[in-house]
């Protein structure tokens, strides 16, 4: 599991303490990464794990002045950089060359892909190259210890001997024109995204040429494209996650004939930037769904109208109406009484059907219909003067009372 680094600080400061063990640690913990960010720029394994241990060998002679510890991450970058640069200025290289040659392409690819696949990835691969290609070393470089290897802010200033300004700067420049060059449409579609570590990893594998021009280039990490194109996977993706609304993309419920007990909504929730929270809004009350078997769901107790709503990280809102009207958990629902030849009438409705209806006089005593049609809910009584409860009963068990009187004829 990688370490942040706030306890890589605390690595740190042990080892500066005398404790070797901690020390040992924070090698394991980032000598993968210094050796391919090495070998990124020297192009060659042995060199690389020669300069590798120089670096580990510096920090560990100058370990109590890094100050914070939270930044021995970045100190290692600083020094490991360094002496790429010092190895590069005797060999005398030249510049890296910003190409990507068929073999390397290959690796941007998933397993047999189709041929529409093939073509669209090709075209956005294209449009990475030149995008990657017209951004200046230092905005190319930004963009990548940023978005490819997720440093922060004050890190990247102390990687690269600039301010935290500066770096900002450089970030909001390039990603404007990448955005500028690339656009977003095309960004949801390319099916890189759970491969972006897995190609940034492969591509510190492959051999580079290095940077040894001027004394101010000296100072600028030159960039293989696959690297950068991992990055600007990583950088585009998150802008469009940042920008892209949360939306509720679907909402089902079981559409059945009523039924007494509680039923299931599902909904499909989506947004890139992440979900906050999916509640359904009632009248009085609300309830959180929960995201369960690859769906948010919630148990609506009653029929009605509600509100679907969900929020997500970016603050986006998305709202749905729903209107739930299969659960019969209401007893029938009486229409009218009439009086009729000298019986007393009842009709009842209810969405489930009518199953029973009877009266019940002051002593307590059941009076059943003289008719009944279930099917129209009508009820037909003889029922002499007097105040009477009436009982009725839905093909679902929900049942109901209440009071009637009948006067004198």
């Amino acid at each position: 599991m990688p370490y942040t680094h706030r306890q890589l600080g605390q690595l740190a400061q042990r080892a500066a303490a005398g404790d070797r063990t901690a020390f040992d640690a924070l090698y394991a913990a980032t000598a993968r990464f210094q050796y391919y960010r090495i070998l990124h720029l020297v192009a060659s394994p042995q060199v690389a794990e020669d300069l590798l241990q120089q670096t580990y060998l510096h920090l560990w002679q100058k370990i109590d002045t890094v100050d914070p510890p939270e930044l021995v991450a970045a100190y290692l970058s600083g020094i490991s950089r360094n002496l790429c640069l010092q190895y590069l200025r005797r060999q005398r290289q030249t510049p890296a060359d910003l190409s990507l040659d068929d073999s390397a392409a290959g690796d941007l690819a998933d397993t047999a892909p189709t041929p529409q696949q093939m073509i669209d990835r090709k075209s956005d691969r294209e449009r990475l190259r030149t995008a990657l290609a017209a951004l200046p070393p230092d905005e190319r470089e930004t963009v990548l210890l940023r978005y490819g290897q997720r440093l922060k802010i004050r890190d990247i200033a102390a990687v690269m001997a600039r301010s935290e300004s500066t770096v900002k700067r450089l970030l909001k420049r390039a990603l404007g024109k990448l955005r500028s060059q690339m656009g977003l449409g095309g960004l949801l579609v390319w099916p890189l995204g759970p491969r972006i570590a897995q190609t940034a990893e492969q591509s510190w594998r492959q051999r580079l040429a290095a940077d040894s021009g001027s004394s101010r280039s000296h100072r600028r990490r030159p960039l293989r494209l696959l690297t950068a194109v991992s990055a600007i996977c990583a950088l585009l993706l998150l802008g469009a996650a940042t920008a892209a609304p949360v939306a509720i993309v679907d909402a089902r419920w079981p559409q059945t004939a009523p039924q007494a007990q509680p039923v299931t909504l599902q909904a499909q929730v989506v947004c890139p930037a992440g979900v906050r929270e999916v509640y359904l809004q009632g009248e009085e009350d609300r309830w959180p769904l929960e995201y369960r078997g690859g769906a948010y769901a919630v148990s609506v107790p009653h029929s009605g109208a509600y509100t679907l709503v969900a929020r997500g990280k970016n603050g986006s809102v998305a709202r749905r109406r729903l209107v739930v009207s299969c659960i019969d958990d209401q007893p029938p629902s009486l229409q009218h009484s009439t009086v009729e030849g000298g019986c007393t009438v009842f009709t009842f409705t209810d969405p489930s059907g009518v199953a029973e209806m009877y009266c019940v006089d002051a002593a307590g005593t059941r009076i059943d219909p003289l008719l009944k049609d279930l099917a129209a809910g009508r009820f037909i009584f003889a029922l002499p003067p007097g105040s009477y409860t009436t009982c009725v009963r839905d093909a679902l068990g929900n049942t109901g009372s209440g009071c009637t009187q009948v006067y004198e004829k």
